[in-house]
């Protein structure tokens, strides 16, 4: 699981990535724009926009990790370069799309009107 605490740097890449690419082809995106950072997050989403994959660079390793949603989208920019995240906006992005599914899931109880 990510450690927020040794994150630095947390990048967003607007628009829609091929989700079939795995690490390699991901960092290859990264490093088509700018350098790898270590203590960085690069966060990616799919076409159907119902999956991210964040690739995480620490001192040692690089991890990949991948969510993929069951019901809704993720909120996503569309347009832009890449663009530096603080945390409390990652996690609104993260959190966002569970607040939508739990929306969904009550159904006809809930009157916006």
């Amino acid at each position: 699981m990510i450690d927020l605490n040794k994150i630095e740097h947390i990048y967003i890449y607007p628009g829609l990535t091929d989700m079939r690419l795995g690490i390699y082809g991901l960092r290859k995106k990264i490093l088509e724009t700018s350098e790898l950072e270590t203590n960085a997050l690069y966060m990616f989403c799919s076409m159907s926009k119902n999956q991210i994959k964040i690739i995480e660079i620490t001192n040692s390793s690089t991890w990949l990790y991948q969510n993929k949603l069951l019901h809704g989208k993720f909120i996503w920019p569309m347009k832009g370069d890449k663009a530096e995240l603080t945390k409390e906006e990652l996690k609104l992005i993260i959190e966002g799309s569970g607040l939508i599914k739990s929306i969904e899931h009550k159904g006809d109880d809930i009157s916006f009107f």
